[in-house]
């Protein structure tokens, strides 16, 4: 359960996930007795009981999770309008997103969403511009094929 590659280890600095971290990996002692001298070897890190399950990981983690699952309920909201033919009433969901969530997991999507429902609501000058700035920030996207019919 201590090796580096373990599912209890998730943040353990020798993971393939923690770059620069020391050669050591976190360990959580178990109790010692009272009174019992506990050594460590050299460069290992001994962790406080509780580790990444410490309560403000745990409460981060599920800050995170509820965040994204509103901006998700929101985005597929705002598709279902569009896909309604409610180009404005989608635009104004993508733009409570945007206010709500500015640097959010799905901000890519949004802006997506946004191009479409911009070129569908006649705005085709500002989906075109819109749709070059999506491409410029991320031409690897896998967006980009939706969001490129309308650069043009």
């Amino acid at each position: 359960p201590n090796a580096p590659n373990a599912p209890n280890a998730p943040n353990a600095p020798n993971a393939p996930n923690a770059p620069n971290a020391p050669n050591a990996f976190a360990t959580v002692l178990p109790a010692a007795s009272a009174g019992a001298e506990v050594r460590l070897p050299s460069g290992v890190v001994a962790a406080a009981p509780g580790g990444s399950d410490a309560p403000g990981a745990v409460t981060a983690s599920s800050d995170r999770e509820t965040r994204l699952r509103e901006e998700s309920r929101l985005v597929s909201e705002a598709r279902a309008a569009l896909l309604g033919g409610d180009a404005t009433h989608a635009l104004g969901l993508l733009e409570q997103i945007r206010a709500r969530f500015p640097g959010g997991e799905l901000a890519q999507e949004r802006e997506a969403l946004t191009i479409q429902a911009l070129a569908r609501s006649g705005r085709r000058a500002e989906a075109s511009a819109r749709a070059a700035a999506f491409l410029r920030a991320y031409p690897s996207s896998p967006l980009a094929a939706r969001v490129q019919p309308f650069a043009d």
